[in-house]
């Protein structure tokens, strides 16, 4: 075998590559001069990847605060039930068919909820494993399984917006002129299609991340079998006191390495890179799963929210400066100054809208944001990885800064989650909504009659029965007048004439008109 093995070790290996295996004769830190020690050493760093006591505090503390975070809050929201009757997904009819709309807000924190449930668990592991210096391969193999539930529930959440709370979606309808305004996205009228979108990109994700999970699994244990049985047991031995940090004396430790030796260095150096190239390829697929997801943030969260904005703003008690002509001149004074501080009833439904409008540009910049940051993370491991560290067979440096990466990440998604339930255990608002896509298809209709008497000013008849009546109204006549109304798609139109009044034939306008736009919230207007 030696000279079959002198043979391979002068051998050019296939370059590097994710696409494919690697090859024992691609392992080239691991060469001829090298001594028993030297190739010990290397063993040790690539099979084990040790953390320092630095990179096990950030583990610790993010999975304290994971743990902090998720018993606050399930317990602020147990002990004051905000949620109520909480449901993910509905079955809502249109005139197109049927389409399953989901529940966007509640969606994205069940995700959230999940993720850190499942990073405390992989923290716990990690520093559980470096503390009793065991191989970093035994949880490298599952990542990133442990994202998998944010990147799934945030399409879904996602899908629920960009499906209810478009201006143009099946549920939504819309006069023509509005539909030319940029931020007015088509939304398919197509049930299956619509339906199989919220279905099919997360089955594929989940088929894929769990599949390839399962192989580098696979990988990992037959790497660590063919380690144990084919190396020799004083190289073996050498490696597992490195790990410990037990001192030995090693008396072939300045030999130098036989080719036998260096070769099947390179088959177990060759195993165990195998595994990180199956993680590698699922942090890829992770990574353009997240700039998937990215797309439908932006070309339909943005809009959705700059016409929310416009929606919001039309029904600001008071008309907007003159210099807020575009959309980010209307947002910034929206957020900072558009708030209604009046306390009467008129004013409540400004302050309800306003509010249900910030949540939304809330919730859509926080996808906007942390939908790449959670893409960079695969982006960076596997680059920074890939080739150079695979050529010198020791990916620790990028594997400790990861840590402390998705530490941070992991601290601002708890306070992410610990704002938010706050948030829905104080305000009354934000503890029922069920989604923001009610925003704009279930607002009440702020109406106000304006009247006009052509006819028999001065006689003095009964009140007529009216379907619902509207206080504050001035009169000559010092009483309420009410008005009766006929829902049509995108208004509600109302007139009403005296019984006197119809025995003769007047061509003028009728006594009492009121057009109120629903879906914009206009200030009623004469036609």
């Amino acid at each position: 075998m030696s000279s079959s093995a002198a043979f391979d070790l002068d051998e050019t290996g296939r370059p590097l590559s994710l696409a494919h295996a690697y090859s024992p004769q691609s392992m080239t830190f691991l060469h001829r001069g090298q001594t028993q020690q030297e190739v010990v050493e290397a063993l040790y760093k690539l099979i084990y990847a040790p953390e320092t006591p630095g990179h096990r505090t950030w583990l610790l503390l993010s999975m304290f605060e994971c743990l902090v975070a998720l018993i606050a809050c399930s317990a602020m929201i147990l002990k004051k039930k905000s949620f109520g009757k909480v449901w993910i997904f509905t079955k809502r009819d249109s005139p197109f068919g049927s389409f399953y709309v989901t529940n966007a807000v509640f969606c994205l924190v069940l995700g959230v909820g999940l993720y850190l449930m499942a990073w405390n668990v992989t923290a716990i592991v990690i520093a559980a494993f470096s503390f009793a210096d065991i191989s970093s391969f035994e949880w490298w193999w599952v990542i990133p399984a442990p994202w998998w539930p944010i990147l799934v529930c945030a399409w879904i959440s996602i899908h629920g917006f960009v499906v209810g709370g478009s201006p143009r979606s099946p549920f939504s309808p819309n006069s023509p002129a509005s539909r030319s305004k940029w931020y007015y996205l088509p939304v398919p009228k197509w049930p299956a299609l619509v339906n199989a979108t919220l279905v099919v990109p997360p089955f594929l994700f989940t088929i894929s991340t769990f599949v390839l999970v399962g192989l580098s699994g696979r990988a990992y244990f037959r790497a660590r079998t063919f380690c144990s049985e084919n190396l020799p047991a004083d190289i073996l031995l050498q490696i597992h006191n490195r790990a410990k940090h037990i001192p030995s004396d090693f008396v072939q430790a300045n030999d130098l390495a036989s080719p036998d030796l260096i070769w099947t260095a390179r088959r177990v150096a060759a195993a165990y890179l195998e595994v990180h190239r199956l993680v590698a390829l699922n942090l890829i697929i992770f990574a353009v799963a997240a700039g998937v997801l990215w797309i439908p943030s932006c070309i339909y969260g943005l809009p959705n929210v700059a016409s929310l904005v416009e929606h919001a703003c039309s029904r600001l008690p008071e008309p907007l400066p003159p210099s807020c002509k575009t959309i980010l001149h209307k947002t910034f004074f929206f957020i900072t100054k558009g708030r209604p501080k009046s306390r009467t009833d008129s004013a409540s439904l400004s302050i309800n809208t306003w509010k249900m409008t910030v949540l939304a540009m809330g919730y859509v910049s926080l996808l906007v944001v942390a939908t790449p940051a959670f893409g960079l993370i695969p982006i960076y491991i596997v680059a920074n990885s890939f080739p150079h560290e695979v050529e010198k067979g020791d990916f620790t440096p990028t594997l400790r800064i990861a840590i402390i990466i998705v530490s941070v990440m992991t601290f601002a998604t708890c306070t992410f989650l610990a704002f938010f339930c706050t948030v829905i255990t104080l305000d009354p608002l934000f503890r029922s909504a069920i989604g923001l896509n009610l925003l704009r298809n279930q607002i009440p209709i702020d109406i106000r009659v304006i009247q006009k008497k052509s006819r028999h000013e001065e006689r003095d008849s009964t009140p007529p029965d009216f379907c619902f009546k509207v206080d504050d109204i001035e009169s000559d006549h010092g009483h309420h007048l009410g008005v009766a109304y006929k829902p049509s798609m995108s208004t509600l139109k109302s007139s009403h004439l005296e019984k006197d009044e119809a025995e003769y034939q007047v061509n003028d306008e009728a006594d009492t008109a009121v057009v109120a736009d629903v879906e914009l919230g206009h200030r009623p207007h004469q036609p």
